[in-house]
């Protein structure tokens, strides 16, 4: 081979190999933009996901509640905790089994602040109508919670259950009343129930071997309203059971 083409091969040689490093170069660039593109996508499509998720469950979670619910001056106030407490047919709490004074006394003291004073403004913030309103004579008008309301239905429940002790000298005209306020006390008692519907899981035991049904049983907690925090702040707003109204003139 003549020197020139020996020199010409040689610049050929180095050239193509100068062009394939280039080539594969431009390559490897493109392939890292590519997998930083693909990433970058990925990243987006994760956020969005997670956003999704999340919004959905903080909607879930709010659905029925801070949505729709209507605003109570107490609610600020309202405290939770969890309880694993539930009615059974073996115990009595202070508020149930035979009728005696000590639970006549917790029933009183349960149900003491049951009426309590708002203002207007808290009432139309509530969405109240003052249509015929009842308002108390020094001033603001006289109102109540719906808890205190169904706790009022149970006691009227209790009170009939026990109606030797409670009711008696009861007449007809009493009885058919009764009667007609407890079917309402029922149906307030159902909706009550029914609106809050609580999940807690109940199983089933042969706690006994001569039963004809195994018993109910259960260890789920359950949130629920810290009581003392109702009471206390009805409490400080209390008004006497039967409170001085304002009535409308002629009645």
């Amino acid at each position: 081979m003549e020197p020139d083409e020996e020199k010409s091969w040689l610049f050929e040689e180095f050239y193509s190999s100068e062009r394939l490093e280039k080539s594969i170069g431009t390559l490897q660039s493109a392939f890292t933009l590519a997998r930083i593109y693909v990433l970058i996508l990925h990243a987006i499509i994760f956020v969005l996901i997670i956003g999704i998720f999340v919004t959905a469950n903080s909607a879930k979670s709010c659905q029925g509640v801070a949505v729709t619910q209507s605003w109570s001056p107490v609610q600020e106030y309202i405290e939770y905790e969890l309880q694993r407490e539930y009615a059974s047919e073996d115990t009595h709490s202070n508020f149930s089994g035979p009728p005696t004074a000590e639970q006549d006394k917790a029933w009183d003291e349960l149900v003491k602040p049951s009426f309590f004073k708002v203002t207007r403004e808290e009432l139309e913030k509530a969405g109240s109508t003052f249509d015929k309103i009842a308002q108390l004579t020094d001033g603001g008008y006289v109102a109540t919670l719906g808890v205190y309301h169904e706790l009022h239905c149970v006691r009227q429940l209790r009170f009939y259950l026990s109606k030797e002790r409670y009711y008696p000298h009861l007449t007809q005209a009493q009885a058919d009343y009764l009667h007609h306020h407890l079917d309402h006390c029922l149906e307030a008692l159902r909706y009550t129930v029914m609106c809050h519907g609580n999940t807690a899981l109940r199983s089933f035991a042969w706690t006994d071997p001569q039963a004809v049904l195994p018993k109910a049983q259960s260890n789920s907690q359950s949130s629920c309203v810290k009581w003392t925090s109702i009471y206390e702040w009805s409490e400080s707003r209390m008004v006497p059971y039967n409170p001085s109204l304002v009535k409308p003139v002629g009645k």
